[in-house]
């Protein structure tokens, strides 16, 4: 089985944490966030289909989640703390449900109890945007990041690092066919799931649970982040100020949160 490419950061004997990407996310997106989560043992690992494990991705989002729990199998790692954020909340989601015993605490960040309409539909685009920019299609991979940036940021983000975000959609086209492949895989991933039998399994084991949600995410809004902290039985917190990218465009109000979290599931304290 592979071995997904990971990253420890923090203390050896700090409270184990595994950190679970965004769809089009690679482990380093997740750098500012680590920073303010010096106290805790940070683990961090791209998907099958991600940029630093190339190829095809499982079918499912229950098989990433199984390749996550074989993860930490073969590093020897005991229970821990769970975060995922978007796609690696759905991942989060199915891996307490299928290896209960593998998580101490939940934190379900920028998702939803189900998928909305808006992401089905972006999902699909996306889906068939990337498909031809694996083929060679040059407008097709900026199709992709226009794609991404439009439904990932807040238009304050975008207008504040204009400069930034056009520079990397202009360096679309560099990026190789295989990265695009594992996005076509990912997204028809993502389009088959279901999240309610997995929240259902949370919920019955009463899982400490943190539902995070960002006051500007109009892929996810906040009313979903509500509607899953209620099926989860999980705290609920919104933070201002961002959208759907809130790894990147509020990464010390989350660090503070995940923070948080975890200290109170080690102390004991109910989420």
């Amino acid at each position: 089985m592979t071995v997904l490419p990971h990253r420890f950061d923090g203390p050896q004997d700090g409270p184990g944490l595994i950190l679970l990407n965004g769809g089009a996310m690679s482990i380093a997106a997740w750098d500012p966030v680590v920073a303010g989560l010096s106290a805790l043992r940070v683990l961090r690992c791209d998907f099958r289909g991600q940029l630093l494990c190339p190829g095809p991705p499982p079918a499912t989002i229950e098989q990433h989640a199984d390749d996550v729990a074989a993860l930490l199998d073969q590093l020897g790692l005991p229970a821990l703390h769970v975060a995922g954020t978007s796609y690696g909340a759905f991942v989060a989601m199915a891996l307490a449900s299928r290896h209960p015993a593998r998580v101490r605490g939940l934190a379900l960040v920028t998702t939803a109890e189900a998928l909305t309409p808006e992401m089905q539909a972006a999902s699909h685009r996306l889906r068939e945007a990337s498909a031809r920019a694996a083929g060679g299609d040059k407008a097709a991979a900026a199709e992709v990041f226009d794609g991404l940036f439009a439904f990932a940021y807040s238009e304050t983000y975008r207008q504040r690092h204009a400069e930034t975000l056009a520079a990397r959609r202009a360096a679309a086209d560099r990026l190789p066919a295989p990265w695009f492949e594992g996005l076509v895989g990912l997204f028809g991933a993502l389009l088959a799931f279901d999240p309610a039998p997995h929240l259902q399994a949370v919920r019955a084991c009463a899982l400490p649970a943190m539902v995070v949600g960002a006051a500007g995410d109009t892929v996810f809004p906040a009313s979903h982040s509500r509607a899953l902290a209620e099926l989860a039985r999980a705290r609920l917190q919104i933070v201002e100020d961002s959208g759907h990218a809130l790894v990147v465009e509020q990464p010390h109000a989350l660090a503070a949160l995940l923070a948080g979290f975890v200290a109170e599931v080690e102390n004991g304290v109910r989420a």
